[in-house]
């Protein structure tokens, strides 16, 4: 199975995300995870753009973060997964420290439960987003608005998902 991974994500107004922009084999889901994220950071470009609060610059960060993301961590892991699944290794795939995990855990509902919720918070996901907020600027006009709200609403990014 290939891997592969567009040169650019992004060529004047022309912006790739997900299967447009890699492709890597199924085994663990991580071309379906990194496209999810693809799409969101963008959608987050996108609106700052729309909001006044980025310019179109963030969408040449966005291209390079994710394709620096798919090279560093997407492309590795999911390799990874398709040799460990390789039939020259099957015979040996139960020596796998996750695999014998699973067995363990196939017998004892505690040590299944504590896996789900450590999968679910899996710090694989984290280490795949971007907060690309972080690169919006905020007016002082905006800023000011935010100290006339309540303490709940005082963070810019708060007032901007509001509205």
């Amino acid at each position: 199975m290939h891997q592969r991974c567009a040169d650019r994500f992004r060529v004047g107004r022309i912006l790739i995300a997900a299967d447009a922009a890699h492709l890597c084999n199924p085994w663990g889901g991580m071309g379906l995870t990194g496209g999810m994220v693809d799409a969101g950071n963008l959608a987050d470009c996108l609106v700052g753009i729309d909001k006044g609060v980025a310019d179109e610059s963030i969408l040449d960060k966005y291209d390079e973060i994710r394709r620096e993301k798919w090279h560093n961590i997407i492309d590795p892991i999911s390799s990874s997964n398709i040799i460990r699944m390789h039939p020259k290794n099957l015979d040996h795939v139960m020596e796998d420290p996750f695999f014998q995990e699973l067995l363990k855990a196939e017998k004892d509902p505690k040590l299944m439960a504590d896996m789900v919720q450590v999968i679910s918070r899996s710090s694989y996901l984290q280490m795949l987003t971007f907060d690309f907020r972080g690169l919006w600027r905020f007016s002082t006009t905006l800023l000011n608005t935010t100290k006339r709200m309540s303490p709940k609403f005082q963070h810019p990014l708060n007032l901007i998902n509001m509205t």
